[in-house]
């Protein structure tokens, strides 16, 4: 496979890893590098960590510099636009301070000269 396509297929089992994390009863997750919280409500939340912090904008920035190579391979989905409105929408579900996260990939994005997402907001 070629790099940015390896690349972006990582990026998208992180991305499916922590969705999954945030549907599971786990309490902690620290060991495996990912750092979250079983609330009240039940509800696992990603934390706002520096090493989550750290990941998200590593991989945000290899997706995005992905997307500025063309990239047509988006886990799935039928474009980049599609790919991010959706990984906006689990971090608004399931990440503690979504807004920072989502604020990142758009201001990244714009930065890049990417073109403003459909269907977000």
């Amino acid at each position: 496979m070629p790099f940015r396509t390896v690349n972006v297929l990582k990026i998208l089992l992180l991305a499916l890893t922590m969705a999954l994390v945030a549907c599971t009863g786990l309490s902690s997750l620290s060991d495996s590098g990912i750092d979250a919280t079983h609330g009240a409500n039940g509800k696992v939340t990603l934390l706002d960590t520096p090493r989550m912090w750290d990941q998200f904008r590593l991989f945000t920035n290899i997706s995005i510099q992905n997307e500025l190579a063309g990239s047509t391979h988006w886990g799935g989905y039928k474009s980049a636009n599609d790919a991010w409105v959706h990984t906006i929408h689990v971090i608004e579900t399931g990440n503690e301070n979504p807004q920072k996260y989502i604020n990142y990939i758009i201001e990244t994005r714009r930065a890049a000269g990417l073109p403003a997402l459909v269907g977000y907001p």
